[in-house]
């Protein structure tokens, strides 16, 4: 996700601030860096959905969205290609 993207997020963050509770994200090219992933956060979505994404490199971003939202009740990265370093940092912050 390059800078279109990021000001998107800014953009749906500033319109639908408490209302939007579920985001899909699934089979995009969602490639976000963690201060876009804070736009998503200050969404404070209940749900989250990136499955099936390219994320390789992008445990930081998925860590940090765990440990920092807390409204964030389900987040889905099934068959998102995740480096094995990557998928021991977010294992590590789910076991918090």
């Amino acid at each position: 996700m390059g800078e279109q993207g990021a000001q998107m997020l800014v953009a749906t963050r500033s319109k639908w601030e408490g209302k939007l509770q579920r985001l899909d994200v699934s089979d995009n090219a969602f490639h976000p860096s963690v201060p876009q992933a804070r736009e998503l956060l200050g969404l404070r979505l209940l749900e989250l959905k990136i499955a099936r994404q390219c994320l390789a490199g992008h445990g930081q971003l998925i860590a940090h969205m765990l440990s920092t939202s807390r409204h964030l009740q389900s987040i889905d990265i099934s068959c998102t290609q995740l480096r094995e370093d990557d998928l021991e940092r977010v294992t590590a912050t789910l076991r918090k």
